[in-house]
């Protein structure tokens, strides 16, 4: 499924609303130009951003809550390039958050815990 700025391959979610997904930032991506010329890395904002969109295309997986509240224990691990396949989990972890892995190449690249409102 292609956004504005990535695609998303073979989205799975499961009975227990594990989401598995794999993802792209082609080279043509508008976040490439300026992170950083002759050196382009995909910034953590938007790699949160691929969470944050698979969440709001699946409202099941959050029982239909709001928007994104807060985020929390974010780590950015390792450097995504362009064209990089991404794997992403995101899974419920308790009653408005939602914690996610994003691993390339069997290395964890970036992890934390989204935070849902309740207003919707």
């Amino acid at each position: 499924m292609k956004e504005l700025w990535h695609t998303l391959y073979d989205v799975k979610i499961s009975d227990d609303r594990i989401v598995h997904t794999s993802a792209v930032a082609d080279a043509d991506s508008p976040w490439f130009p300026g992170h950083f010329p002759g050196d382009p890395i995909l910034p953590g904002i938007a790699q949160l951003g691929i969470v944050h969109d698979l969440l709001l295309q699946h409202p099941g997986l959050t029982g239909n809550k709001g928007s994104l509240a807060r985020m929390k224990k974010i780590r950015f691990r390792r450097i995504i390039r362009p064209g990089e396949k991404m794997h992403v989990i995101i899974s419920h972890a308790s009653k408005n958050e939602f914690s996610f892995k994003i691993s390339v190449a069997d290395e964890q690249a970036a992890s934390g815990i989204l935070v849902v409102s309740d207003d919707f």
